[in-house]
Formats: structure tokens, sequence, C-alpha cells
């Protein structure tokens, strides 16, 4: 009777790890996150960006990670935003942490 037990207490440990570990990969899978809009509007000159200083304002963001990154990069290239970009010029002069009006 007891290998019995054992063999039981063995195979409900294996299923809950497996799943544990299904539903972990699961939420993983479905945990991304897309542009869903954006809008076209036409700012003063002073605020256009090229796409290398969009670049090195990215970069300067140190709480960024490299998969972050990549994803900013995705985001740019895949929505067609282009050369001709515009930023906040809170963001230009480097006031991100207290932007203003």
């Amino acid at each position: 009777m007891e290998p019995l037990l054992m063999l039981t207490v063995v195979l409900l440990l294996v299923h809950a790890v497996s799943s544990l570990v299904r539903t972990a990969i699961a939420r993983r899978r479905y945990s991304r996150c897309y542009l869903l809009d954006y809008v076209c509007l036409k700012m003063a000159m002073d605020r256009k960006v090229s796409a290398d200083i969009a670049g090195r304002v990215a970069m300067r963001n140190k709480r960024l990670g490299v998969r972050e990154h990549r994803f900013l990069l995705g985001v740019i290239l895949r929505s067609g935003i282009g050369e001709e970009s515009y930023c906040p010029c809170s963001i230009l002069e480097g006031r991100e942490e207290s932007p203003t009006h």
C-alpha cells in the first residue's frame, strides 16, 4: 500500500508543477504591449527630431534595459514615424523628471 501512496503523491506533485509552468508560460506569452494609436500633429520646427536625436534621448534614460530599448526601436520602425518626428521640449531639454506645460 505504501508504494501506491508514494506514486500518487509524486504524480500529484508533478501535475501541480507542470500546471504552474504552463500558467507562467501562458501569462508571459499574452503579456505583450502594443502601440494602438498615435496622432499626426505639425509642431514647431524647434521640436523636430531626427532618428539619431531620438536614439540619443532614448539612451539617456537609465531606467530602460536592453529589452525596453529594443521595444522602442521596434515601435519606431513599425509605426512609420520616420525622420520627421517631433518631441516635447521638456524631453529635448532633458527635463523628463520635472516636465512643465
